[in-house]
Formats: structure tokens, sequence, C-alpha cells
């Protein structure tokens, strides 16, 4: 089964239609098992009557309730698509990246700072669509570049996208301005 994780508030911005037909693609025209968890915000009637539509809505992370199922639905998922539209920094590529998951996403902003295109993931051209993500995630997964994304991801966490990371480099650009 794939079971795609989606994490936004806005969910126009952050791009839920292309992560819905691409969930829907996946299952009408290539016949696969997936299912879709979003966190954040609410899709429509029709979209929540999809029965492969998990809905989990709001989460506050601030509460240990609502942190230990985040991070619960992270080690379920065995993908993470981010079709965000526009974005300056979305750390939630940095936990997908910690839980070992390929991520799939456009090239907006500073998500390829997260996403290396063919290493950790799929990073597309803004001008894609749900079309190209499914072909996508069908060819990663028939030619065994899932597992490769999903071990380069959690690599990428380890060696960059952690806090301690990001700390040395603060750091080591304050030592050099002193």
């Amino acid at each position: 089964a794939i079971k795609m994780l989606f994490v936004g508030y806005n969910l126009e911005r952050k791009g839920f239609d292309i992560a819905f037909e691409t969930m829907k693609l996946l299952r009408e025209e290539y016949g696969r098992d997936v299912t879709l968890t979003v966190i954040g915000g609410k899709p429509t009637s029709a979209q929540l009557a999809d029965s492969s539509l998990i809905y989990i809505g709001k989460m506050d992370k601030n509460k240990k309730e609502d942190f230990d199922k985040f991070y619960a639905e992270f080690s379920k998922a065995n993908l993470f698509i981010f079709p965000t539209r526009a974005e300056f920094s979305a750390i939630v590529n940095c936990e997908a990246a910690a839980y070992a998951l390929p991520i799939f996403t456009y090239d907006e902003g500073g998500t390829s700072s997260y996403v290396i295109d063919n290493y950790n993931g799929r990073v597309f051209n803004p001008n894609v669509d749900y079309i190209g993500y499914a072909a996508a995630i069908i060819e990663a997964i028939d030619n065994g570049m899932m597992e490769i994304y999903s071990y380069n991801s959690r690599t990428r966490y380890d060696d960059v996208l952690n806090w301690n990371h990001w700390g040395d480099v603060v750091n080591g650009c304050m030592q050099k301005n002193i």
C-alpha cells in the first residue's frame, strides 16, 4: 500500500488539490492501494467522502497528545507529498526527512534546500500537474528508487536538516563576524 502524508493548513497554497488528485489517479488509473492522510486544513465535503482520504485536522504540537499523534502519522507514511505553490522554508520537510520519507514537491521558494531532485525525492517544475506526480511516484516504486530516496532522506536529515547542524552553521557565521 502507498501511504501518502500531506501537511498544511492553507490547502490551496500548499497544493492539496494536486495531492488529492494524485491519490485518486494512483488508485483509479494505476490500480494501487493508496491512502492520503491530511494534517492541517479541512478538505471539501466531496473530498472527505473519498474513503482513501484520512483527515486528521489541525494539531497543536505544544500538546503532548497532538505532538505524539503528529509524529505517529509520519512513522505510518511511506512518502511525503508537498506540492506547495508558495513556500519560503518548510520545516515540515525536515520532519519528513527525519522519518526517512521520500519527498515529492515543487521547486518553490526554499523547498530545494531540503529536497534534492532524484536524491531524497523529486522536485518538480511548478508546471507539473498531478499526472506528473503520480507517474513519478509509480516510477520510483517500480524502479526501486523509493527505498533509495528513503535512505537518502534520513541521511540528509542526519547530515544537514537538523537543529544541531543549523546551530553549528549559525555559530560559524557569527564567529566569522566577530
